[in-house]
């Protein structure tokens, strides 16, 4: 029996783990955004990339899951196999090898608890602390910091319409290669990217992997937002351009699905999925979900929840475009993408994108600034918008709002 006694401290714990941390843990301290509102209060949400949750497929969620639980039992609450479900890895091996046109076999695929652990899994798998990782710039915050706790060494390269600065990546490369570093891995989401919306062009593409293979960097493509395209399909995928060679493919059930089920993928060519594969730490992942996730693309679940997710997208797009336009379009310019869930807004130089957020937040309003999303983070004035999470009449409300407090902080200036 436990006494008060035997529950009396032997020692005072000093106050502060600084101490403690690791310099990655300081670092990401530091970089955390605040958003200057409470996430979970009543507010229009401009700042999470997910699907309105009116419209989440909570029915055929519930009814896949019933039946793995009824007819597959014991093996839906045992542990996963590593690389998940051979029966889903089949699946998907011929869903994939339909997209890329090219012939894939199961075992080039690993499934993980998202693609955020799928790319943890390939930093895990290729590089060596001081390795040179080259981002797209402005990219995805939560690729740079993966990219940064596994102690790379992060270039940016600009973006534009088309996709990543060719000509500027070219030069990159060469300095780096001039002193001496190790590129190890180009990491690029060239479908309706996040945070610009942007897809970038099929000359493009094939001028990274000209690269790449010349500098033998892998290429690293996440294709999350890939099949939600509005009228065209993006251009053929780096995996396909490159023939399966020197290029790994992240992807997720997240932005097709919902975002709850945390399920993403890694596919590679035999080898590099082995290696891939030998540096995953996961027992496997949730046995049910990926079970169930097999029963929905069999079924053509799957398929009709991505045409869903494009007209509503589209709808989601052209409604937020028109409200930035009557609202604020002589302040914030940008272009409309062709798929994906993001706007990117780019504000008069000078302006404070956080002021903005501070500002939109007072009205009840959450929206992320640009600095997060680039490699240095000073002065960068732009804001991003995600249109996926609400429908149209609470968007124009959302960004009137955000145009207004826009207004104010530019007026506080002169």
């Amino acid at each position: 029996m436990t006494t008060t006694d035997d529950r009396t401290p032997t020692g005072e714990w000093a106050p502060g783990y600084d101490d403690i941390f690791a310099q990655r843990a300081k670092n990401a301290l530091q970089r955390r955004v605040s958003l200057g509102v409470d996430t979970w209060g009543d507010v229009l949400k401009l700042n999470w990339g997910m699907p309105d949750p009116d419209f989440l497929p909570a029915e055929e969620t519930a009814a896949a899951i019933t039946a793995v639980l009824r007819e597959e039992m014991p093996s839906p609450l045992e542990y996963e196999w590593p690389q998940g479900d051979p029966t889903l890895r089949a699946v998907m091996a011929k869903r994939l090898a339909d997209q890329n046109s090219l012939p894939i076999e199961p075992t080039q695929i690993t499934f993980n608890g998202g693609s955020s652990l799928s790319l943890e899994n390939v930093c895990r798998a290729v590089l060596e602390p001081g390795d040179v990782v080259i981002t797209e710039d402005p990219s995805y915050p939560g690729t740079l910091h993966h990219y940064r706790l596994s102690d790379a060494e992060i270039h940016g390269v600009p973006v534009d319409e088309e996709g990543i600065q060719t000509w500027k990546l070219a030069e990159l490369m060469e300095q780096l290669a001039t002193a001496g570093k190790r590129i190890k891995v180009i990491h690029t989401i060239p479908d309706f990217q996040n945070p610009t919306g942007y897809t970038t062009s099929l000359r493009r593409r094939r001028e990274v992997l000209a690269l790449a293979a010349q500098y033998r960097t892998l290429v690293a493509e996440d294709v999350a937002y890939r099949e939600l395209y509005f009228e065209t399909p993006p251009p053929p995928s780096f995996y396909t351009l490159a023939g399966g060679e020197g290029v790994v493919q992240l992807g997720t059930f997240a932005k097709t699905w919902a975002t709850g089920i945390r399920v993403g993928w890694v596919l590679a060519s035999p080898q590099l999925a082995d290696g891939i594969s030998a540096a995953h730490t996961e027992a496997g992942i949730t046995a049910v979900l990926t079970r169930a996730l097999r029963r929905l693309i069999e079924d053509g679940s799957l398929d009709r929840r991505v045409q869903q997710q494009r007209e509503m997208l589209w709808r989601q797009r052209d409604a937020a475009c028109a409200a930035i336009e009557r609202y604020a379009g002589e302040t914030m310019r940008f272009t409309k993408p062709d798929g994906g869930y993001f706007l990117w807004l780019r504000l008069p130089e000078g302006t404070s994108a956080e002021q903005c957020v501070i500002e939109a937040g007072k009205e009840q309003v959450m929206l992320l600034p640009g600095a997060p999303f680039f490699v240095q983070r000073a002065g960068q004035p732009f804001l991003r918008i995600a249109f996926s999470y609400m429908q149209p009449d609470r968007l124009d409300e959302a960004i009137r709002r955000v145009a207004g407090a826009v207004h104010r902080v530019l007026a506080a200036k002169t």
